[in-house]
């Protein structure tokens, strides 16, 4: 036996005022979703407070901080170029740190090896994007050796390199070669001491 199927009839219809009620009911239900948890949790505005107390204030705030780190703006072209090369020492007093970078375009690709004269140092190798705000950078690794080499492929635009940091009782020397494309390569100045 097969059943047919028909159109409904005028009586089997919903009431007219069941369905205002539903799309009032979903109207409302977006409109509170929309002021606690989008607006909060997107663009850090919190016009209840409910998003503070759920941390989804803060979680907006960091991702338009992001986003603004990621777009440059109006920074000038630099000049990158392949087959650069480059050598830095750097001596670290016990408790002092230093960082050796170099400035890359999204995709440049750095062969690099560094080593120290055979004392253990803690490094995190990293990168900040170009234009970011200021504390705004990508940890790719952090540990403590003698020396470390390899090749190492840009994800974006912006300074790549490392931070060393003299945790022996004894003066440290690294020395760092690298080769590759950049615009920049080089120790950072050391920040004054206040």
């Amino acid at each position: 036996m097969e059943d047919k199927i028909h159109p409904p009839g005028i009586g089997e219809l919903p009431d007219p005022r069941v369905l205002n009620r539903a799309t009032a009911i979903a109207v409302a239900v977006a409109a509170a979703l929309l002021l606690t948890v989008v607006l909060p949790a997107e663009y850090g505005m919190d016009p209840t407070g409910i998003g503070r107390l759920l941390n989804l204030t803060e979680m907006g705030k960091m991702k338009l901080a992001a986003a603004a780190a990621s777009k440059p703006a109006d920074l000038p072209p630099l000049d990158y170029k392949n087959g650069q090369a480059g050598e830095e020492v750097v001596f670290l007093a016990p408790g002092e740190g230093r960082e050796v970078k170099a400035t890359m375009q999204t995709g440049g690709e750095m062969q690099y090896q560094w080593m120290t004269n055979n004392l253990p140092v803690h490094y995190e190798l990293h990168g900040e994007p170009r234009g970011a705000a200021k504390g705004v950078y990508t940890s790719y690794k952090i540990a403590v050796s003698k020396g470390e080499k390899g090749t190492f492929k840009a994800p974006f635009e912006g300074t790549q390199g490392w931070y060393w940091r003299n945790d022996t009782p004894m003066p440290v020397k690294i020395t760092v070669k690298a080769s590759g494309a950049w615009a920049h390569f080089g120790v950072v100045p050391s920040k004054p001491k206040r």
